[in-house]
């Protein structure tokens, strides 16, 4: 079953079953929707060859280019091929004779599996097919059945017209709100205020954007929100969009899904694309972030006592980006790197940053040697192997004593 745009043009998306049958003379047939948007079609079933049909619901908007599983509502049924639903929300399946019985519609409840609410039966022919309801609750059934003039067989063909098949029915209420399917702007989610904050049609309790009029509740990237509200439109929601170690709600803090002056991107996790993530910029670590950060992204700073600007590219002014300063982008000047905060060069001794490197430098070096191995990535390992030891001592040493680092 496929899904298209209102245009008919593209396919949105496509449901699929498996039959265990190979019987070609029975194929597919008839569809139907109703208010709440759920899909109905009658499908030939039977191990090898059809012995009858089975009626298949599937889920209102069921997801762009993917299968999707069918729940099922009726059958075993004979042979159908017309489907319609009324304005009650009941399904009506046109089923031909068997043996010496008559062709029939039987009207089908679409909130119970396998409940029949009424049959008609009232001149059809032996093959009913096709069925449609107007505006005025007529009901249309086409049926044919061959008979002989003689030993001259003829096909006679009728369409049988059904009135007053709603006189008198209660309105059906799925979700028991007190408002009629018909007319409840959240058929399936309780709403008893039927409350519409942007007057498109859909309640607040079913709308994707209930802040923001989207008739077409469209949502590109399927988390939920609808693109005309949606903070990444293409990228998938879920606290931490571009995983840079800070929440959407921080980045867009006044919630009005755009990036106001002051806010870093939260569909961008380089809002100044210097090279450095923003959350790096702004000193978060691993300790700061939550489970919808995607850790195989995130770069924590691995020095949050210094930090640069996630909205300025040179964050110093010296002509280079942040990220042409901090190379390997982790927030710590390395050796060889310089301060892209500050307008100076760094050497590898000065582990306090003071612009010397001296006795000062060289206590939390020992300490740290002391421990031997680095937990995480720490300063004292100088030479960035994941530990401690004599050679980060021997590089220490060859700036040891530089009065002002360079």
């Amino acid at each position: 079953m496929l899904r298209y745009d209102r245009d008919g043009i593209q396919a949105l998306a496509r449901a699929e079953i498996t039959y265990g049958q190979i019987d070609s003379d029975r194929q597919a047939c008839g569809i139907a929707v109703d208010g709440a948007g759920n899909y109905y079609g009658a499908f030939p079933e039977g191990s090898i060859i059809a012995e009858h049909d089975v009626l298949l619901r599937f889920a209102a908007n069921f997801p762009t280019g993917g299968g999707v599983s069918a729940g099922r509502l009726f059958g075993p049924l004979a042979k159908s091929d017309g489907l319609a639903v009324d304005r009650l929300n009941r399904l009506y399946v046109t089923r031909e004779a068997r043996d010496n019985g008559s062709a029939r519609v039987d009207i089908i409840s679409t909130a119970h599996e396998n409940t029949i609410l009424q049959i008609l039966k009232k001149r059809l022919l032996r093959q009913v097919h096709d069925i449609a309801i107007d505006s005025r609750d007529n009901v249309y059934v086409t049926s044919t059945e061959t008979q002989h003039f003689g030993n001259v067989p003829y096909t006679v063909s009728r369409v049988t017209r059904y009135a007053g098949i709603l006189s008198g029915l209660p309105l059906p209420d799925m979700d028991n709100d007190g408002e009629p399917d018909a007319s409840d702007n959240c058929p399936s989610l309780k709403n008893v205020n039927q409350a519409d904050s942007d007057g498109d049609d859909r309640g607040d309790v079913c709308d994707n954007c209930p802040a923001a009029e989207n008739r077409d509740q469209a949502d590109g990237d399927h988390d939920g929100w609808g693109d005309r509200c949606d903070l990444c439109p293409l990228l998938g929601n879920d606290g931490d969009t571009d995983d840079d170690g800070i929440p959407d709600s921080v980045e867009d803090a006044n919630g009005n899904g755009r990036v106001d002056p002051g806010d870093t991107d939260p569909c961008l996790g380089d809002t100044d694309v210097d090279g450095i993530q923003d959350g790096t910029e702004k000193g978060y670590t691993a300790a700061d972030i939550d489970a919808n950060t995607d850790t195989q992204v995130f770069q924590p700073d691995l020095d949050p006592t210094t930090r640069t600007d996630p909205l300025v590219d040179d964050t110093d002014g010296d002509g280079l980006l942040d990220g042409q300063e901090d190379l390997n982008h982790n927030g710590r000047v390395d050796r060889g790197k310089t301060y892209p905060n500050e307008m100076t060069e760094t050497c590898i001794g000065d582990l306090d940053r003071d612009l010397d490197a001296d006795g000062h430098d060289l206590a939390p070096l020992a300490i740290a040697c002391a421990a031997y191995y680095c937990s995480v990535e720490c300063p004292e390992d100088l030479n960035g192997d994941g530990v401690v030891e004599a050679a980060d001592v021997e590089l220490f040493l060859e700036d040891f004593g530089t009065p002002v680092c360079p």
